[in-house]
């Protein structure tokens, strides 16, 4: 079981379709004040119990915001797990943003750790902010360079999966010793939400995904289990294998069911940390007949498929 907890909702950058709908840090002076910390987001001291009980349940962390690195108490809470678990239990997903040798200190004690990057910076994207592509390039050199085990992360959308985009993406991270690449695909969530000009046809996920495959070379290539299961693959592992934790502590079955605030899709609420018991909320999930079978479908896009483009 693992969990991606959205440590908090404010990011440095602000994309278009941003899947959980994160809130752009306001910079002033080339400082961010605590202030612009997002209302409803857990404390410091919250952030440590539900840390604690993520460890008492054998959990793996995957954390994730916005940008879990971002803000100090962040960063503390990402420290506290470094020291309490195996490094093979920790992952951290961040942006890039304001990088620098105290962030890479930390990330040299973690499992792995993904930077989004969907296109090269020559490339111009008119749903990432401009600097975006080139951040994530950035540290993703720096970290290969030091041995750190990271992840290049590719939404599929039409502007990345042309086989040029692909082709290039893929040249450079084996030039520059990019360990993984991760290709998700695109989800109308969040900010997505009604983006129906974004999402591609099965066949050409599926025709997409047998380039990528076919592209070989040194490095590790993994597809989201929403990709896999429209291979036929695997089944939906939401609140099997997977969980999701909100910066204001709520638990979902699945950390891609969020609405266009940011937050769970009806039927994918389990709970609310640190005031549930962890061990108690995953067990009533089981228990539900919502949970009790793996559908070979996944939930999310069965979802908006009923739904249409109206995430609720």
């Amino acid at each position: 079981m693992y969990a991606i907890w959205n440590l908090t909702n404010k990011c440095p950058w602000d994309c278009r379709f941003c899947c959980v709908s994160a809130k752009p840090v306001k910079v002033s002076n080339g400082s961010v004040g605590m202030e612009e910390i997002a209302e409803n987001e857990l404390s410091l001291e919250e952030k440590m119990e539900v840390l604690r009980q993520l460890i008492a349940n054998g959990i793996k962390i995957d954390f994730s915001g916005g940008d879990p690195l971002y803000f100090e108490d962040d960063y503390v809470v990402v420290k506290r797990a470094v020291e309490s678990l195996p490094k093979a239990m920790i992952n951290v997903s961040t942006t890039g943003a304001a990088f620098n040798e105290h962030k890479l200190d930390l990330l040299m004690k973690v499992g792995k750790v993904e930077l989004t990057l969907d296109n090269l910076d020559t490339v111009a994207n008119f749903y990432r902010p401009k600097g975006y592509n080139s951040s994530s390039m950035r540290v993703l050199k720096k970290l290969a360079s030091m041995g750190i085990r990271c992840s290049a992360v590719t939404i599929l959308y039409p502007l990345t999966m042309t086989r040029e985009n692909l082709t290039s993406l893929h040249g450079w991270l084996c030039e520059n010793g990019i360990p993984q690449w991760d290709i998700l695909k695109f989800v109308m969530v969040g900010r997505g939400v009604g983006r129906t000009s974004l999402v591609a046809s099965d066949e050409e996920y599926l025709e997409t995904v047998r380039f990528i495959k076919s592209l070989g070379g040194p490095i590790r290539i993994a597809f989201q289990h929403s990709l896999r299961i429209l291979a036929g693959e695997y089944t939906c592992h939401a609140a099997h294998e997977s969980i999701g934790i909100l910066p204001n502590g709520i638990v979902t079955s699945c950390a891609w069911a969020l609405n266009q605030n940011g937050q769970p899709m009806n039927g994918f609420l389990l709970g609310k940390l640190p005031e549930d018991d962890l061990g108690d909320i995953l067990k009533r999930a089981l228990e539900s007949p919502m949970y009790k079978n793996r559908p070979a479908v996944c939930r999310v896009l069965g979802l908006l498929n009923q739904q249409g483009d109206k995430v609720i």
